[in-house]
């Protein structure tokens, strides 16, 4: 077992200030937990991610991402297409992996239908129309961005004006809204080849105002993750602690990453990602508090990870985390945490005692 070797080179690392070695040796403790099938594996994987992904090694996200496939076997495939995408990025030199989990493969004679519409913003964006991914390389990078802020506002109207703000601010009101149609147009004739003008169903106009169309089993993750956070907090309001926690995770599933990241600064995208993330946040916190309150600190313990994979720099999840190691009886994991905990405060130039 290699991992007590590589915890204390990380450590070394990181008293050096070697923050790349750092990264992939955290990356390497990562993979090597999961398969101990160690409980602190999937907190492991999500800072061990985190820190490649800040510190400037992309490489390093290989190793957490072979981890997560092998700790949520659900979501195996997942986790193992962000690896080989690294891998493919990065020019790594493939690394055997188990053969995903059984439980990830649908039993014969069970169907599952498939949404007439699929949208995902969170990490990254992507398009399915009745199961028919659609590749929009080829599409001018402003008109993909046209769909993706509309994607942002699924389901409801946006007008004519804030797109045409956002894109070609620079315009006049004739050139923006000439610019706004070709756009669209070409959107149209990309999303529903063959349908004639006036026929589409997905990219609709209503007066001066733009619908990306979502029908009722449409899965977008945006909507999705408002939903069971809204549900979550009507719940708690009810008492209902159980309806709380589930719908908490739901969305803390649903979350797989910043809003729309290849959109940068683009102010148009700024509220929305940080409202979302602020969401995510919420979840997190939420639900590790009443895991620990319902006595299940390792449940709590894999919150408070996911939440730091969110946002590092969040304290109060950093202290739950550690409150949550403790009550598990595990003191080597406490005493990471802790490290991490400061290691973090260390860089905000505070200490432990500043943040009591």
């Amino acid at each position: 077992n290699a991992v007590p070797s590589l915890e204390q080179a990380t450590d070394g690392f990181r008293q050096l200030g070697a923050g790349v070695l750092e990264a992939w040796s955290r990356a390497l403790v990562s993979l090597g937990l999961a398969r101990n099938g160690a409980p602190e594996a999937r907190d492991a994987a999500l800072q061990a991610e985190n820190l490649a992904r800040y510190s400037g090694t992309p490489g390093a996200r290989y190793f957490p991402y072979l981890a997560l496939a092998e700790i949520e076997p659900e979501r195996a495939a997942e986790y193992q297409s962000l690896a080989v995408a690294v891998q493919d990025e990065c020019c790594l030199a493939p690394l055997a992996a188990p053969a995903p989990a059984a439980a990830n493969v649908i039993p014969i004679g069970v169907g599952r239908s498939v949404p007439s519409l699929s949208i995902r913003c969170f990490g990254g964006f992507s398009i399915a129309i009745k199961g028919r991914p659609v590749d929009l390389t080829t599409i001018k990078p402003r008109v993909r961005a046209v769909l993706r802020l509309l994607a942002v506002h699924a389901g409801n109207l946006v007008h004519r004006e804030v797109l045409q703000t956002a894109f070609w601010p620079d315009a006049d009101a004739e050139t923006g809204a000439r610019n706004l149609h070709v756009a669209v147009s070409s959107l149209r004739s990309w999303l529903e080849p063959g349908v004639g003008r006036g026929g589409s169903s997905l990219l609709l106009r209503e007066g001066d105002a733009y619908r990306l169309a979502i029908q009722a089993d449409a899965e977008v993750d945006l909507v999705q993750f408002s939903k069971a956070l809204a549900a979550a907090r009507v719940a708690r309001l009810r008492g209902g602690v159980d309806a709380v926690i589930t719908h908490f995770q739901q969305a803390l599933e649903l979350y797989a990453g910043e809003l729309l990241p290849e959109d940068g600064p683009a102010e148009w995208a700024i509220e929305p990602r940080e409202r979302f993330r602020a969401g995510a946040l919420e979840a997190a916190q939420g639900l590790a508090e009443l895991l620990l309150k319902q006595g299940d600190p390792a449940a709590a313990a894999n919150a408070c990870a996911t939440g730091l994979w969110v946002d590092r720099l969040h304290d109060p999840l950093w202290k739950l985390l550690i409150q949550a190691r403790e009550q598990a009886g595990d003191p080597g994991a406490a005493s990471r945490a802790r490290r991490d905990y400061a290691r973090v405060l260390e860089e905000l130039g505070l200490t432990a005692s500043s943040r009591a």
